[in-house]
């Protein structure tokens, strides 16, 4: 009877999204965020599509191509939530070995503990070798390092796929070895499915996240000049170092990153048309954890170790403040002129 009532209402009530869901339900906890309280998805809005994607109908795949600093781990967490509490579902989270049984412990465990919710529903069983299984009403969770993914892949089928840190993911030319490959096989049985990976970027020709977002429908974060009015994304080139503002690409007049931040936001896609494999690109310039400023600093830090052949610390600034590949042949194109 009860299972009859919810499909009535879910007929008669628009369905509940990703974001809408974290806004009415999520909790930070101080161990686990600087920011403890109620979930605010406003506080960085450019989170709101991509996780509705990932409850959408048309969507089937979710790649994330980001910066450090925009809140990608809160992301997992919310759809984690969602699919657990909404709709409830055969869900696996894949992770780098050496994060998967940190974030279960110190990210998810907390997570589930501070909505009571999921914390009445949640059944968690004992975690082992890298494993974390937890059972709860009409679905199950596992969270595993990507080197025993084949062990949770076996005999299993999943709705939802959840890939953190893909870039990191052991590259494999055998496709009985992929386990991104593998994970999306076993999705096949549900029409419904949802794939989502995510990664900060590493080598230009190496980066699978690199190569899945241009498959995708490149998706930037834009925002409205606050002189002009026109749309356009936080561009590194356009930064200047002396005031801490960054200049319209259309009108050339600069303004600060408050005014720049207080412009309401939108993804534009380069290739709309994709339907079923949304791609967001975002950069840490967007994000509201970290000024300008100290992006502006951490570069002048990497900039003097690339001119002293260093450029191991400049090759991780683009990949965690910009979002995108290192090129080793276009290092001297890093170099900032203020």
């Amino acid at each position: 009877m009860w299972q009859i009532l919810k499909r009535i209402k879910r007929t008669l009530f628009p369905k509940l999204k990703v974001s809408k869901w974290a806004d009415r339900y999520r909790y930070l906890t101080q161990e686990t965020s600087a920011e403890p309280g109620k979930w605010n998805t406003n506080r960085a809005p450019y989170q709101r599509k991509i996780m509705d994607a990932a409850s959408d109908a048309e969507t089937e795949e979710v790649v994330i191509m980001s910066a450090s600093q925009i809140g990608k781990t809160e992301l997992i967490l919310n759809i984690i939530g969602y699919y657990i509490d909404y709709d409830p579902s055969l869900i696996l989270c894949m992770l780098p070995y050496c994060l998967a049984a940190e974030f279960s412990r110190r990210r998810l465990n907390p997570m589930i503990c501070s909505i009571p919710r999921l914390k009445k529903k949640v059944v968690p069983k004992k975690e082992q070798d890298g494993i974390s299984l937890k059972d709860f009403p009409s679905g199950k969770l596992i969270t595993i390092g990507q080197n025993l993914a084949r062990y949770a892949m076996k005999s299993r089928i999943y709705k939802i796929v959840l890939m953190d840190e893909v870039d990191h993911f052991p590259i494999s030319e055998d496709v009985e070895n992929d386990v991104i490959k593998i994970a999306k096989e076993r999705t096949k049985t549900f029409p419904n499915r949802k794939i989502i990976k995510m990664s900060t970027p590493t080598i230009k020709g190496q980066s699978l996240i690199e190569k899945e977002y241009l498959a995708s429908s490149k998706e930037e974060w834009c925002v409205p000049c606050p002189c002009c009015g026109k749309y356009q994304p936080y561009e590194w080139e356009r930064i200047r170092f002396s005031d801490v503002t960054m200049g319209c690409k259309f009108c050339g007049k600069y303004s600060t990153e408050t005014k720049w931040k207080k412009k309401k936001g939108k993804w534009i896609a380069s290739a709309p048309e994709i339907k079923r494999k949304r791609g967001f690109h975002i950069n840490a310039l967007a994000s509201p954890w970290i000024e300008w400023s100290e992006i502006i600093s951490y570069f002048r830090e990497a900039n003097r170790r690339l001119i002293n052949g260093d450029d191991n610390y400049m090759r991780a600034w683009v990949n965690t403040m910009l979002g995108e590949t290192w090129e080793m042949e276009n290092a001297e194109s890093q170099k900032h002129t203020d």
